[in-house]
């Protein structure tokens, strides 16, 4: 509660006002000295009588210049002492309102009703009112000095005794009553605007506290959140890596059933710290983007690949689309991106109730840099009910899910739309009763200025007419799409009942001379794929047999199948989602063309062995298991395995022998890994550089940023798995097979995006 007794009193605040009223005394001097002057000169006073003019001039100058002292010398003094000075400038102003009023008497008395009388009449209404806005504050100064300048005037004009001189009495009487009742109204919103402000600097004040409380609670959080994720992460890097071990010995089936449920709830339970984390960063405002240059279409598709089975597993189609001319090269956080896609697609696929999710892609130039990447994910079948829509993005939101699927955390969407907005773009959910459910978001990228060149396979393409039978929407677009690309002439058909049916279509292409090079045929999902149609195109005599593409998902590639076909080399079978590395892959091989670019292998590895390999590995880790596990791995992976226990002691072991590569943990007792890497980093000759490895449990923003300004090479966080710690060897030790890495760009999904959609 404000004392308002108090604030009257404050001495800050009666001096901003004091100053304020001293530095606009200016105005009411300039008016009285014009107003005197022409009535003096113009008016004829000083003819008619100049000794009262030069008394009254005298009177003037007088005031004036002590009110002049009074301002010009505010400051000092002001300090010498606040309510003296108050006092000598309250007096000096009603002194020269009563001066003003003696002057106005005369003026009425010699000169009644005249030009002069309206001068000074007009005068005293502007100086009241002006004293009303200035001397709003000091209400009974401001009353005294409205008297004195206003009732002499009054009463003066009274005396005339005439009838115009009893109505502009009269006037005067009734300004002079709105001028009272306004110099009240004013003083009291004057104090109320005090009041009010320091009322506001008192919640600003409190805010701000409470803003720094606040923050200093989030820096707390922050540091118990990078502790405490580092302390859960070392056990679970023991506990996911003992299992991957465990994987490797002779188990019981029942025993290999519970190891699958412990790596899987091992996961689980690492997707949801990451969730918390990923949150904590949003909710906090502490995440940061990194930006790279990337491929766009790739990263896409490496999505598709890791959900199309999750998808295909419900009955659905998975396929992405995507506009024309889009840049194959984009600059911008690629792991955040993938995240959200990869979040709002799992949700589409837990939520989705009809028969296939497209996702499409395109990209808004804003010039010729930059642009907007906009995203949508789109559901298919009837609009979702309302208490499903609702609050889709908020935390803990579990919507969705269905038999078979595990329960989300539901932060999913809450990260995604965190992201969305960090990347300056926004997400939303869209659910017509018409066209279909959908979300979508967006962000801002760059434009890459170097992007890829057209395969050398658009020239053997180009003019080739191809036929896709029994696809559903949009993996037909996106078939389309991609098949376009090269040059192609494409036709479709939604179904056919029989193989005759389908060698009529392509007879009949013939006929008109627009024969078929090749045919996709789709299987549909959860049905067994029906050979009558491949092996009637195959045996027909009436048509020249075109190359086939026989596109099944992953469930439906049994080994029966494929045996059936396996001797025609005309067929090829190509597994759904549609992406284009296959896509590319299937008509290289069928038209005998080199493609440029990355053609993942299916397999790196060959019955769960690696081949030994002459490399020396130097492991610095602290922890006694974390030492065991990663030997394990290393010694897995074909690896020779020192291990040294911190800092201190890898540099005493590197100065009696090199390694190919070192794998240093960060946080360790004596010495710590940034200490130990800046140590051998000014010891060592830089053609001689020994690649480093961080391998942490760490993941908090600007962590992988610490290791590499401390010179560290690379970054891994734990848990590791074998996969990713043998793809980050290969990398740095020359074994990287050519099509992994492509100009700096990663082929596979970042780990912890794929560990999430696992």
């Amino acid at each position: 509660m404000i004392n308002r007794k108090k604030l009257v009193q404050d001495k800050k605040i009666l001096r901003v006002i004091d100053k304020n009223i001293a530095q606009h005394g200016r105005y009411k001097w300039l008016g009285i000295i014009l107003i005197f002057l022409l009535v003096a000169s113009t008016g004829g006073l000083y003819e008619q009588h100049a000794i009262t003019t030069l008394a009254f001039s005298a009177a003037l100058m007088l005031l004036g210049a002590v009110e002049f002292f009074l301002v010009v010398r505010f400051e000092s003094v002001y300090g010498a002492g606040p309510a003296r000075w108050r006092r000598w400038f309250v007096m000096n102003h009603w002194m020269s309102g009563a001066l003003w009023a003696a002057f106005s008497v005369h003026i009425v008395l010699f000169y009644p009703l005249g030009t002069n009388t309206f001068l000074v009449v007009v005068l005293a209404v502007g100086l009241c009112s002006l004293a009303n806005v200035e001397w709003s504050p000091y209400y009974r100064a401001n009353l005294f000095f409205q008297s004195v300048v206003f009732l002499p005037l009054i009463i003066a004009v009274m005396l005339t005794n005439t009838i115009n001189a009893y109505a502009i009495g009269g006037m005067l009487l009734s300004v002079y009553a709105l001028l009272l009742q306004q110099a009240k109204t004013l003083n009291e919103r004057h104090w109320s605007t005090i009041y009010d402000r320091h009322d506001l600097e008192i919640k600003a004040r409190d805010l701000s506290q409470a803003v720094n409380v606040a923050t200093e609670a989030s820096q707390v959080k922050a540091e118990f959140l990078t502790n405490i994720t580092h302390e859960i992460r070392t056990p679970m890097n023991n506990v996911l890596g003992m299992l991957a071990l465990l994987d490797d010995t002779e188990l019981s089936p029942q025993q290999q059933k519970l190891q699958g449920v412990a790596v899987r709830s091992g996961e689980g339970l690492l997707h949801l710290l990451e969730d918390v984390l990923d949150f904590s960063r949003i909710a906090s405002g502490t995440v940061v983007l990194n930006k790279s240059v990337f491929n766009l279409r790739r990263c896409m598709d490496q999505v598709l690949e890791m959900l199309g089975p999750v998808a295909h597993g419900r009955g659905l189609d998975l396929s992405v689309i995507y506009e024309r001319d889009i840049p194959l090269r984009l600059k911008g956080d690629k792991e955040r991106l993938v995240q959200i896609v990869t979040n709002l697609v799992s949700k589409a696929i837990r939520l989705s109730r009809g028969a296939e999710i497209i996702v499409r892609v395109r990209l808004d130039r804003s010039d010729t840099l930059s642009g907007r990447l906009s995203v949508s994910v789109m559901l298919g079948g009837e609009a979702l009910a309302d208490d499903v829509v609702e609050g889709i993005f908020e935390a803990f939101c579990r919507t969705g899910g269905g038999e078979g699927q595990a329960e989300d955390t539901g932060l999913g969407l809450a990260i995604s739309k965190g992201l969305a907005e960090c990347m300056g773009g926004n997400i939303g959910f869209e659910n017509p009763e018409e066209d279909g459910s959908y979300f979508w978001f967006t962000a801002d990228v760059s434009v890459s200025t170097q992007q890829a060149q057209k395969d050398d396979g658009a020239k053997k393409l180009r003019g080739k007419a191809a036929l896709l039978v029994g696809f559903p929407r949009g993996v037909e677009e996106s078939l389309r799409t991609e098949l376009d690309s090269w040059g192609m002439i494409i036709n479709a058909v939604e179904s056919v009942r029989s193989s005759e049916n389908i060698v009529e279509i392509l007879k009949r292409g013939e006929q008109d001379a627009r024969p078929y090079h090749i045919v996709y045929i789709n299987s549909p999902l959860r049905k067994s794929y029906n050979l009558e149609l491949s092996e009637g195109i195959q045996k027909s005599d009436d048509i020249v047999s075109p190359k086939q593409v026989i596109m099944t998902s992953l469930a439906q590639r049994g080994m029966d199948l494929k045996s059936t076909l396996s001797d025609v080399p005309e067929i090829e079978w190509l597994t759904k989602p549609v992406v284009r590395s296959s896509i590319n892959h299937v008509l290289a091989k069928l038209f005998d063309f080199e493609v440029k670019g990355p053609i993942k292998e299916a397999a790196k590895k060959s019955g769960g062995s690696y081949e030994e390999q002459d490399k020396h590995v130097l492991l610095v880790e602290d922890n006694k298991v974390n030492q065991m596990v990663a030997r394990g791995m290393l010694t897995k992976l074909g690896y020779q395995v020192t291990t040294a226990n911190n800092g201190q002691e890898a540099l005493s072991i590197l100065d009696q022998k090199p390694f190919d590569v070192i794998l240093m943990d960060c946080l360790m007792p004596e010495m710590d890994g940034y200490e130990a890497t800046e140590a051998l980093r000014k010891r060592e000759n830089t053609l001689e550089r020994t690649p480093i490895i961080a391998m942490t449990a760490s993941v908090v923003e600007g962590e992988e940023l610490r290791c590499l300004t401390s010179g560290m090479d690379d970054y891994l966080a734990k848990p590791v798995n074998i996969d990713e710690l043998g793809s980050k060897l290969r990398k740095w030790l020359g074994g990287a097979n050519e099509n992994e890495v492509e100009e700096g760009e990663v082929d596979e999904l970042p780990a912890s995006i794929a560990r999430k959609s696992a």
